[in-house]
């Protein structure tokens, strides 16, 4: 790995805290902390991600599910679906989601460069 110069190291540590300042990415630190204190949504969100990634891994070694498993992990998905904080978050994930690629894109435009290819190549 490269080791980035003090300079670079302070840039890039300034660009991150004025990307954390928009509004986009201010609003999903706020919808986290407020899940974060609903025990019952955090615990419910939680427990759903434990299920799904136990279902996912089940499916993928070739089992096939009982269909009272799937409509229980229906049943939980509805109630996810339904948690405001948990929805909150999610939308709110999904915009400074948006917000962090257009600013990537217009870096990529602005330098010429294209970072994921990069990465990847």
């Amino acid at each position: 790995m490269t080791s980035l110069s003090p300079e670079l190291q302070q840039v890039a540590q300034d660009f991150g805290l004025a990307l954390r300042q928009h509004e986009a990415v201010q609003q999903y630190l706020q919808a986290v902390a407020e899940l974060a204190n609903n025990v019952e949504a955090q615990e419910l969100d939680e427990h759903f991600e434990t299920v799904r990634a136990n279902l996912i891994a089940r499916q993928r070694a070739g089992e096939d599910l009982p269909a009272d498993e799937v409509q229980a992990f229906y049943a939980l998905r509805d109630a996810v679906t339904a948690n405001s904080l948990i929805e909150n978050r999610d939308n709110a994930l999904n915009m400074a989601k948006g917000y962090l690629a257009n600013v990537g894109a217009e870096l990529n435009r602005t330098l010429s460069l294209d970072f994921v290819t990069m990465a990847l190549s």
